[in-house]
């Protein structure tokens, strides 16, 4: 229910990303601009699942705009000297992952798509899987749902057209 440059902005600009990211309070900093349009970020999440320490990560954050006015950031983990693995914090990996966001009806909404690469979980299978699964996907639900009420005008209702699909739905149906 935001225009899609506004929800471009609150999902590629880090300091608008704190303000609705519930992983991301931990910290988080662009360490390098390479040039308009990516940049390197380190970041520190919070932990998923209780009793797991915080992960950081490295990032290099692409950012486009593309022919149908609508946006793409797009992100993966990388190594560098300039930012080496901290004690006391998971180093985390990233595969290719992002953002499209596409602008909707009459432009004053939009479509936020997240796309996201997963490794298998290793030495994790059957039920406890899909519960792992499950949690990650509601946390990831969660995220978006804290963007939508953000985003939303005062007073103003749920756009019918808002679809929250949980991930682990469909992971767990194919499982």
């Amino acid at each position: 229910s935001a225009p899609a440059e506004t929800v471009f902005e609150h999902v590629s600009k880090l300091e608008r990303r704190l303000q609705w990211d519930s992983l991301m309070g931990q910290g988080c900093k662009i360490h390098q601009q390479i040039d308009e349009t990516n940049s390197l970020l380190y970041l520190v999440m919070k932990p998923i699942m209780l009793g797991q320490r915080a992960h950081d990560y490295v990032l290099l954050q692409s950012t486009r705009k593309d022919e149908k006015d609508g946006y793409i950031v797009a992100s993966r983990s990388v190594i560098t000297g300039e930012l080496p693995p901290i004690a006391g914090l998971n180093r985390g990996a990233v595969l290719p992952s992002g953002f499209v966001v596409s602008p909707a009806g009459d432009r004053s909404s939009c479509v936020l798509t997240y796309v996201v690469q997963m490794p298998p979980l290793k030495g994790i299978s059957g039920s406890f899987q899909k519960s792992v699964l499950a949690k990650v996907s509601s946390a990831m639900v969660q995220r978006f749902v804290r963007l939508q009420c953000l985003l939303e005008k005062p007073a103003s209702p749920v756009a019918s057209s808002t679809h929250l699909v949980n991930p682990a739905t469909a992971l767990n149906d194919q499982l």
